[in-house]
């Protein structure tokens, strides 16, 4: 037998109770209880019905009901909703506005490399190397002082303390033909002197820099690929392509023009 909504105030069992949750749902479904119960209480009854209040408005009675209503079923204590987490944007660092070639003349001798890496505290073995520095990067046609910054960045002036220590003889943190992780010291190539790891590092940056005559077949680099010749031929260009971090090449930059104000910096 069908059941019938029965709107009679005299009818009596099942008629009563469905004609009183009628009125909850409704008070419910138009809005009521969100003036007269607490929002956690909306928040609970929501989650059981799938009813959501719409506005502040209803007859008292059909509230009071419902107000009865939630205050008998709810839990003692209603949780009250999770807290959103709010959403944080990392902002991509703006893409550089100069160009410092790599390809170029040297603007410094190597004395005043020196020099310049001594007032820096740099060990001797650094000093001493700019010697090969000044020999491999003209003749790959780069610019020595920028491998050679490159390589006081990299190396702390010689003094290292990172993940590989200076008998890898490595100053610019080449990896091994394989790679790996930049926390492995094993991913990074050991070169047998420091003269063999300068020219490693020299004939990267001018693959890196699209030298003419790179890629080239007899060399020390372990990762002399094809694919990287060209990739960047400024300074600021080794961020997020030699170096992961988006500051690397600035970083470079920035000891670059503390060792010659002619840095060849220009405007893009």
């Amino acid at each position: 037998m069908q059941q019938s909504f029965d709107r009679d105030p005299a009818s009596a069992g099942s008629t009563v109770s469905l004609r009183s949750a009628v009125a909850v749902a409704i008070a419910l479904a138009i809005g009521i209880l969100a003036s007269s119960c607490s929002p956690a209480e909306i928040a609970w009854y929501r989650n059981a019905t799938g009813l959501s209040p719409l506005s502040p408005a209803g007859n008292q009675e059909s509230s009071d009901r419902a107000k009865s209503w939630i205050r008998a079923n709810a839990p003692k204590s209603v949780p009250a909703p999770a807290p959103q987490t709010p959403t944080t944007t990392t902002t991509a660092p703006p893409p550089p506005s100069t160009f410092t070639p790599i390809k170029a003349s040297s603007q410094v001798s190597m004395t005043d490399a020196q020099n310049w890496a001594r007032a820096r505290g740099a060990s001797d073995a650094f000093i001493d190397n700019a010697r090969f520095y000044w020999r491999f990067a003209p003749a790959a046609g780069v610019r020595a002082e920028v491998a050679y910054v490159q390589a006081a960045v990299e190396t702390r002036f010689g003094n290292f303390g990172g993940v590989i220590d200076a008998t890898y003889q490595n100053s610019c943190g080449l990896k091994i033909t394989g790679g790996g992780a930049n926390a492995a010291a094993e991913a990074h190539q050991r070169f047998s002197s420091w003269e063999q790891g300068v020219q490693a590092c020299v004939d990267h940056l001018a693959l890196y820099a699209g030298a003419t005559g790179f890629p080239r077949a007899n060399t020390p680099d372990p990762r002399h690929f094809g694919v990287l010749h060209g990739r960047s031929e400024s300074v600021e260009g080794l961020s997020r392509t030699w170096a992961t971090d988006p500051l690397y090449g600035s970083t470079i930059l920035k000891h670059l023009t503390s060792l010659t104000p002619n840095s060849l910096t220009r405007p893009i």
